[in-house]
């Protein structure tokens, strides 16, 4: 048999995607029916026949809007004129808990049916006050978000090693926001002075005086500053969304990059801190569990409106060999913009359990400059459109900036 991929000998035939095809030594048909088998398991569909197609036109059932803060609910809209559609529920009041001040709302932690619910349903709010204009200077500082769709992908390793290479050209700072069990200073060997909600305060002074040398941690080996909570956890209440956008937009205002480490979810202090990155890296491995989770959240990125550029894939632990390949994974995950860190346990074991990134220990080896392949491309980026400002996500959108 000669070609690549998967042949029409009875299963799907998989064009039109900008990725590289399967690499030869998966060209024996005994595979093709794996290959099938990932693909429904990544998808969740039963019998996975390629794309589908697009609903066809017209009219769709609206979802019930959701009233919380109490107080009574708004009127209920009139019937839903489209023929054979019955009209939509009347809202639902519920009683906002003690200090809710999210812009969303899960109807399904909020004891609302799931059923016909969006996840994330807008609210009424108070109008905000407009912010003030941003420096100059934060137009120059890029916020960098890694994102584990799932535990144990190494994201923590690819931050850490991604700030040091980064470093080598430019100040940057490094933020755990895993805020309860974060390791950042662990796996670079420092005690933690200076925590998030310090920081939270300086910034309400209009931080004239900061000085990240005397105010900061700092790895002297690679320059890289880094700021965590898991030292201060009686101080976790002031960590609000609102408190967090100030904080970053500051940040941004005295580093030339400062990436994010520890977002691994959709609350409300990861939806703020991935509405004001201005590029996500979708941290995922070789194994069906992290590609459906991966696959979840490049859906609602879609949903929210995020720039298809503003979302890369990194496959980190990268294995030749390994059945679920980076073309597949791109495929699933509908992006053509895949990158590396091939996989090295002895090394980076070694590089966390000394606290020294790859760069220092070991700068030639092969996942040091997949890593430093990575910093090159965001600083490719960075000089294609340094005056190019991300679109504004959900919270934008719905004016809940403050």
């Amino acid at each position: 048999m000669t070609g690549r991929g998967p042949q029409r000998d009875g299963g799907p035939v998989f064009t039109g995607s900008p990725l590289a095809p399967p690499p030869d030594s998966y060209q024996d048909p005994r595979d093709h029916s794996q290959f099938h088998t990932i693909i429904r398991r990544i998808t969740g569909e039963e019998s996975y026949e390629g794309p589908k197609p697009p609903l066809p036109p017209g009219p769709r059932p609206p979802s019930p809007k959701v009233h919380v803060g109490g107080g009574p609910a708004p009127p209920a809209p009139p019937s839903f004129p489209a023929p054979g559609f019955a009209p939509p529920p009347p809202p639902v009041n519920v009683p906002a808990p003690p200090g809710f001040s999210s812009p969303f709302v899960s109807a399904p932690a909020m004891g609302v049916p799931a059923a016909g619910v969006s996840p994330f349903i807008e609210q009424p709010a108070e109008p905000a006050a407009p912010a003030a204009a941003a420096p100059e200077a934060a137009r120059h500082g890029r916020l960098v978000a890694l994102f584990g769709c799932k535990g144990g992908v190494g994201n923590t390793f690819v931050a850490i090693n991604l700030a040091a290479a980064l470093a080598r050209t430019a100040n940057v700072c490094l933020v755990d926001m895993d805020l309860q069990m974060g390791d950042i200073l662990t796996s670079l060997n420092l005690e933690g002075r200076c925590a998030v909600s310090h920081l939270i305060r300086e910034v309400r002074t209009g931080g004239e005086t900061f000085n990240p040398r005397t105010v900061l941690d700092r790895h002297e080996g690679s320059g890289v500053y880094v700021l965590s909570q898991v030292h201060c956890l009686e101080e976790l209440d002031l960590l609000k969304p609102s408190e967090l956008v100030n904080l970053f937009g500051f940040l941004k205002t005295r580093f030339p990059y400062t990436i994010i480490d520890g977002l691994r979810g959709f609350d409300d202090n990861s939806m703020v801190l991935l509405d004001a990155a201005d590029i996500i890296l979708l941290v995922v491995s070789q194994d069906v569990p992290s590609v459906r989770a991966a696959s979840r959240s490049m859906e609602i990125f879609r949903r929210i409106g995020y720039d298809p550029d503003k979302v890369r894939i990194v496959v980190n632990r990268y294995y030749k060999k390994a059945l679920v390949t980076p073309s597949y994974i791109g495929m699933s995950l509908k992006t053509p913009h895949v990158e590396l860190v091939r996989r090295d346990f002895p090394l980076a074991l070694k590089s966390l359990n000394e606290g020294i990134p790859l760069h220092l220990m070991a700068p030639q080896s092969k996942i040091a400059l997949d890593i430093d392949k990575l910093a090159d491309a965001l600083r490719d980026r960075d000089g294609r459109a340094a005056a190019a400002e991300q679109p504004g996500g959900l919270l934008q959108k719905l004016r809940f900036w403050k």
